[in-house]
């Protein structure tokens, strides 16, 4: 287990469109308890610990660890804050954080650093470089999150981790029998569909898609076409449909000299349509010499069959 670790500061129980800074261990002066959680990340082990502080200094939470990003059980505790010093009694038998870590009875605490929170939790640990065991503190360095989405049985975080490119997508359960479990390499989330979740991936604006079971907690199916837009998902949510760029799409191109649209490849008449003069009235304003616009595909994906169709319909774009 790696002594610097990287905690993740995200503000639990709020409204889905919102997301709110919290402060380091001090009581609420809103009459409200104070929500917090925080991550802990090792090449193993993941471990989520969530912490409510009342204004009359009564802890309560919960902690959850997972082995290769998916969560085993959650443990509760309870708990009081003195003096900045969390003392924490477990429910239980807490999680396991690493294979040479163990849990100690000695407080937590709280504490800010260059405008950021850090929650500090002592372990007993073994060290990679003596082989020993000692008194180990594992601290947790506060990162945004963003809320993705939210219903009744869970809840889609996503945040960017220091020196890690990938976005990382969290899915965390608000129900017993809802699972939790993390993906990392993401590039962005897209949708909840039914019990699917949707990412993309890829390095730009045209991605590929990674479809997961929000049950199973695996990665169902990828969509290995080059998406670009936003996913609409159908009414009775049995697939969706979205917009896939090729090379071989109709393209158009602007010649500043000329002061006109040329053709670079084969498209179709009906093409120049309104949809078309749409396109080049929004980007008027921004014109320059070798701006070009493809005409996107519409693609439909069934999620039973996986089976990916083409569809005859298309949408221009601006193409970087």
């Amino acid at each position: 287990m790696k002594t610097k670790l990287l905690l993740f500061l995200i503000a639990a129980l709020m409204p889905i469109t919102q997301l709110t800074a919290c402060h380091s261990g001090k009581k609420s002066d809103t009459g409200t308890p104070v929500e917090k959680a925080f991550f802990l990340g090792g090449l193993k082990y993941e471990t989520w610990v969530k912490l409510s502080i009342g204004t009359d200094g009564k802890v309560s939470g919960t902690v959850a660890s997972n082995e290769y990003f998916v969560d085993g059980e959650t443990v509760s505790f309870t708990g009081v804050i003195t003096d900045g010093l969390i003392e924490v009694t477990f429910n239980g038998e807490p999680p396991v954080v690493g294979d040479n870590s163990e849990w100690t009875d000695k407080p937590w605490r709280i504490e800010e650093r260059e405008d950021k929170e850090v929650l500090i939790i002592p372990f007993y640990a073994k060290s990679y470089e003596t082989f020993e065991w000692r008194d180990t503190e594992y601290e947790f360095e506060a990162l945004d999150a963003t809320l993705c989405y939210e219903d009744e049985s869970r809840r889609v975080i996503g945040f960017w981790q220091e020196d890690y490119d990938g976005f990382i997508i969290r899915v965390e359960a608000k129900q017993e029998g809802v699972k939790s479990f993390t993906v990392h390499d993401a590039t962005a989330f897209e949708c909840v569909i039914g019990d699917l979740l949707v990412l993309s991936n890829g390095t730009s604006n045209v991605r590929m898609l990674d479809v997961y079971d929000l049950n199973t907690c695996y990665k169902l199916f990828e969509i290995e076409e080059n998406f670009m837009g936003e996913i609409t998902p159908d009414d009775d949510q049995t697939g969706f449909t979205f917009y896939r760029y090729t090379e071989e799409m109709p393209l158009v191109r602007w010649y500043a000299t000329a002061g006109e649209w040329r053709e670079v490849n084969i498209v179709p008449a009906e093409l120049f349509n309104a949809d078309f003069e749409k396109k080049v009235e929004e980007v008027g304003a921004h014109l320059f010499n070798g701006m070009q616009l493809a005409a996107l595909q519409k693609t439909r994906v069934s999620i039973e069959s996986r089976e990916v169709t083409y569809l005859d319909e298309y949408k221009w774009s601006y193409i970087e």
